[in-house]
């Protein structure tokens, strides 16, 4: 398998940590996302030196956006799972990256709420997924 950026927000966590460990150790470039900034680097730094940390509050579309940016996946393990909102999916429509959430329930309902207008064909790397698709504004791209 070829090595992908991929950005982890709430990659410092409990499960997001496991998660930029496993990545890192598979040979992907993590970008450790997540609040504070400190516990992101900590982490990175321990992962090794191609590996970095930055500070994201998945609540704030730009914030995922600027984690996300020139990543192939996005990954969210942030928590709790029931607080947080569409930003994360939104960023990762928006920014052409494929999308993953540990807590899948979150994942296809706030798809559903975002406005996948935001991903013009123009800028998809690839076909918007499954879960995007059923709610149609990706078809009328």
């Amino acid at each position: 398998m070829k090595p992908s950026t991929i950005a982890v927000l709430g990659g410092y966590g409990t499960f997001g940590a496991r998660v930029s460990r496993d990545l890192a150790a598979r040979g992907h470039h993590v970008v450790v996302a997540g609040r504070d900034r400190r516990r992101a680097e900590a982490l990175a730094r321990a992962l090794g030196p191609e590996h970095v940390g930055v500070a994201a509050d998945v609540r704030e579309i730009a914030a995922c956006r600027q984690a996300i940016r020139g990543a192939a996946v996005a990954v969210v393990c942030a928590g709790p799972f029931s607080a947080l909102g569409s930003a994360p999916a939104r960023a990762a429509l928006e920014e052409g990256a494929h999308y993953v959430d540990i807590a899948s329930s979150r994942a296809r309902g706030s798809a559903r709420r975002t406005d996948a207008r935001a991903c013009p064909p123009s800028r998809r790397r690839w076909p918007c997924p499954w879960w995007v698709r059923a709610a149609g504004p990706c078809a009328r791209g």
